[in-house]
Formats: structure tokens, sequence, C-alpha cells
């Protein structure tokens, strides 16, 4: 009965042995893996932060371009009022 006893805590023992190594093998793989892979998120980073840069300057001068005719067309057509009664109205006789 000891025997067994001591064979099943050894068992425990080794297993927990196993996992520890096994976790610390993982956890070297995902810093390893995060390593590799940091410089390269930042680099990509920085050419989508510089894309974005150009687009934003892009769109800001062609308003500035175009932004007195935009102005323009806006109040026209705010101005121009053509009265027409609704097409669901009925018709009073």
């Amino acid at each position: 009965m000891v025997d067994r006893t001591q064979k099943l805590k050894d068992a425990q023992s080794e297993a927990e042995k196993e996992i520890a190594q096994l976790k610390q093998k993982n956890d070297q793989q995902i810093s390893d893996f995060q390593k590799k892979f940091e410089g390269s998120q930042s680099k990509e980073q920085g050419k989508l932060d510089e894309g974005t840069k150009k687009q934003l300057d892009e769109i800001k001068k062609a308003f500035e371009a175009k932004d007195k005719e935009l102005v323009q067309k806006l109040l026209d057509r705010v101005a121009a009022v053509d009265p027409k009664p609704h097409p669901n109205l009925a018709k009073v006789k």
C-alpha cells in the first residue's frame, strides 16, 4: 500500500515537472514570436500613418482648391426656391 502511494506521488511530481517544462517552452516560443514580429509591426504602423497623412493632405488641398466654388453652389441651392404644392395635397374645389 505504501509503495502504491509513493508511486502515485512520484508520478504526480514528475507530471508537474513536465508541465512546468512545457509551460516554460511555450512561454519562450511566444516571447520569440513577439520579438520577431514586434519590429515589423511598428514599421507597418509607420507606413500606415504616413499613407493616412498623405491622404489627409490631398483631401485638404482639394477642399482648399474648391471651397469657394462649393460654398457658392450650396448658397445657390439654398436660395433657389421653387414653390410647388405637395403631390399628395388634396385639391380644394
